[in-house]
């Protein structure tokens, strides 16, 4: 009687063990779904801003105070300026026309600087390095002013 229905035992098995592994693919990996980290907080000041998140094509106007999250850009237009403060308290303008992306390296928080410049309003304190990566160099923060000089670059 075995050998008659051992094919139906098979089928039977196969068809358990599939449903067992499409529902355990189906399911969440890591029931901890991570929240993108917060690097710093940004507030327009004047004039209008765009903001592009990860993963977005389309930039928007940026709200007069907002949170960014790695690779966020901030564009300011003519006539706008926008302050980026760290968790750290360093503060930054950043100058009409400019284009910054933030983004995270080990520790450190990344100013990648595109186009533009901006003044360093508050050097903050030493709990987190903020690096501005500019022509493919890294300068901590806290250097960027007399990086400038030495390099005999003006901000726009």
């Amino acid at each position: 009687m075995l050998k008659d229905n051992i094919y139906t035992y098979i089928f039977l098995f196969l068809g358990i063990s599939f449903i067992s592994i499409g529902y355990m693919l189906s399911r969440p990996q890591n029931k901890n779904i991570m929240k993108p980290k917060q690097l710093a907080q940004i507030e327009k000041l004047s004039g209008n801003s765009s903001l592009t998140r990860k993963g977005y094509s389309r930039s928007t106007l940026l709200g007069d105070s907002e949170s960014l999250y790695i690779l966020d850009t901030i564009e300011t237009h003519k006539d706008s300026q926008t302050e980026v403060q760290f968790k750290n308290d360093a503060k930054i303008r950043l100058k009409p026309e400019t284009k910054v992306i933030i983004d995270q390296e080990k520790e450190a928080v990344l100013v990648i600087l595109s186009k533009g410049g901006f003044s360093i309003e508050n050097y903050g304190n030493a709990r987190e390095i903020i690096l501005v990566s500019f022509q493919g160099q890294r300068i901590r923060l806290q250097d960027w002013e007399s990086w400038l000089i030495s390099q005999n670059l003006s901000q726009k």
